[in-house]
């Protein structure tokens, strides 16, 4: 009888604490506090995603996924930001749709006013401004750039949740 309940205090929940701690979403964030952040010659490739309380998922090294391949790249003139665009692969990879973010403004730092220009998301429940922008997060936590997602194809089961993509620079 002893034995059994030493065997049951050995196996107790904090055994398995490492399997609540979400080893990206616990590293450092720090919101864009300028869009030069986003330097001209960088290519963030996609790395994975967070999902409302969910851990961050990242796409292993030897995907096959059709996401590897999407990517945000900022696009400067004169120096300043013109756009920001989003290649995305199509489910079922069937060719690469380009959602644009325009009309920036990075009002506070983290927060990006923008313009989505071919989401697939319904955008008509956000908070949008006389420009027709929405807020979006953006900043990097520790070597990904994480931005609030309103330009994937991953639909939203609660009307709040908040999904965060996680992209990793690739310098050209």
């Amino acid at each position: 009888m002893c034995l059994c309940l030493v065997g049951l205090v050995s196996c107790s929940k904090d055994d398995n604490k490492d399997d609540d701690v979400d080893p990206i979403f616990e590293l450092e964030y720090k919101p864009l506090k300028s869009l030069k952040e986003l330097e001209t010659n960088d290519t963030y490739y996609y790395a994975g995603i967070k999902i409302g309380d969910r851990k961050v998922g990242l796409l292993p090294s030897n995907s096959t996924s059709c996401t590897r391949h999407d990517r945000i790249h900022a696009k400067f003139g004169n120096n300043t930001l013109n756009y920001i665009v989003f290649y995305r692969n199509g489910r079922g990879c069937d060719g690469v749709q380009e959602v644009r973010l325009v009309k920036n403004v990075l009002e506070n730092d983290g927060i990006l006013h923008t313009v989505v220009l071919g989401s697939l998301d319904k955008l008509d429940k956000l908070v949008i401004d006389d420009e027709g922008r929405i807020p979006l997060e953006i900043g990097f936590q520790g070597e990904y750039l994480r931005i609030e997602d309103r330009m994937s194809n991953y639909k939203r089961t609660k009307q709040n949740e908040k999904v965060y993509l996680y992209f990793e620079k690739i310098s050209l």
